[in-house]
């Protein structure tokens, strides 16, 4: 399919989104809308199947939502190529380092209900931890495991994460291990260091972090499918299985879901539908002001440190001139404005979820396999949204 075909069916469905707003157009874009929704659905499913198609994937499902009305919301492709069964908009997938989000969200609402301080010392909940040198101990934040600034090396001890290690074994390791980075002032991504949040947590309000999913998102938000462990996902009749790609003869073959990560939950340990992913967006957008409101949000996306040298692929999306890291996600730097972005991998499975906060517009996308198409959906969409606006001016 060309580029201009390409086009064409994302501005058909972006004919709404990126209109809104705009009186000259609006009257217009409800005219197009009642002709050509249907049909656009119908060409743009085509072409999403084809892009599956082409790289193999088995299954995804995709969410696209404006401020808060879910604008698309879909299922594609087989739960497993052995049963053929196909994704619906409950299907279950692991979110992998997207539960990073999840995580920051809940400890900001903790920290507007005074429970605790992004400021607060991590040896104030867990006298345990140390780093090396000693004198950079006292000097490691929450903001800084958040934002992967605590002055430790790149994935340090996510190997004893992946071999199922309690956090609670690891945390007085690290002082085992030599920084030389001084907290704050460089980004090393974490996992192991960032799922101390969970005991943090747990010292400040008293509650496990299953019990704080629960109590302040999964229940408040009435997500249907959302869950946090290995044994759930195991047993579930709706589950997208990971599929690895065999080089020889390019094709996708079902994997066994793993319980890595799961020791981890803030860390990687969430699986979630498209239908949660849903909510999902719309809490990052701002439709739920009773947990986190509008104004509160604008500031937990702040950029906290540059990411540019860490050299990935987002960093070579068209436009993207820097990037940055949050409280558990990615700032992207357009040079006049920000997008807002994180992805997930584990055990096969790959997630995409992205923000523009210029037209309150959001991105989600789950894969039962780490292909190619990721690559480019995110990037395409944001573009061909631009496009569209600029024809609507």
């Amino acid at each position: 399919m060309n580029k201009v075909t390409k086009i064409i069916l994302w501005g058909g469905l972006l004919i709404l989104i990126a209109c809104k707003g705009n009186p000259r157009t609006a009257s217009l874009a409800t005219v197009k809308t009642v002709e050509t929704r249907d049909s656009f659905i119908e060409k743009f499913s085509a072409f999403f199947e084809s892009g599956m198609s082409s790289c193999h994937c088995p299954g995804a499902s995709i969410t696209i939502v404006q401020d808060s009305t879910v604008r698309w919301m879909k299922g594609f492709g087989v739960r497993s190529v052995l049963t053929q069964v196909p994704v619906d908009e409950h299907t279950i997938f692991r979110l992998a380092s997207v539960s990073k989000n999840f995580a920051s969200i809940i400890t900001q609402i903790y920290v507007d209900r005074n429970a605790l301080s992004w400021e607060d010392k991590v040896t104030h909940y867990l006298p345990e931890f140390g780093l090396r040198p000693t004198e950079n101990t006292e000097l490691v934040t929450i903001r800084n495991i958040i934002s992967h600034t605590s002055g430790l090396p790149y994935h340090s001890y996510t190997n004893l994460i992946e071999s199922g290690a309690s956090i609670a074994s690891i945390i007085s390791l690290f002082k085992n291990i030599q920084c030389k980075m001084l907290p704050g002032n460089e980004y090393a991504y974490q996992n192991a260091s960032y799922a101390m949040i969970e005991p943090i947590l747990l010292k400040a309000t008293g509650k496990s972090y299953p019990e704080l999913l629960h109590e302040v998102l999964i229940d408040s938000l009435h997500m249907p499918d959302i869950n946090y462990n290995f044994s759930t996902i195991h047993e579930s009749r709706n589950v997208a299985l990971p599929h690895r790609l065999d080089p020889s003869d390019s094709l996708y073959i079902p994997t066994e879901i793993t319980d890595k990560f799961y020791n981890a939950i803030s860390a990687g340990g969430i699986n979630a539908s498209i239908t949660d992913m849903s909510i999902w967006l719309k809490l990052l957008l701002g439709n739920y002001p009773n947990l986190i409101s509008k104004e509160k949000l604008d500031t937990f996306f702040k950029p906290i440190i540059r990411t540019t040298t860490d050299r990935r692929y987002y960093n070579y999306w068209p436009g993207v001139k820097d990037s940055y890291y949050a409280k558990g996600m990615r700032i992207l730097d357009y040079g006049d404005h920000h997008k807002y972005y994180h992805a997930g991998y584990a055990n096969e499975y790959r997630a995409e979820i992205a923000i523009d906060p210029r037209y309150n517009l959001g991105i989600c996308i789950l894969f039962n396999s780490t292909c190619h198409l990721g690559d480019d959906i995110i990037p395409d969409f944001f573009k061909m949204n631009d496009d569209w606006l600029a024809g609507c001016r």
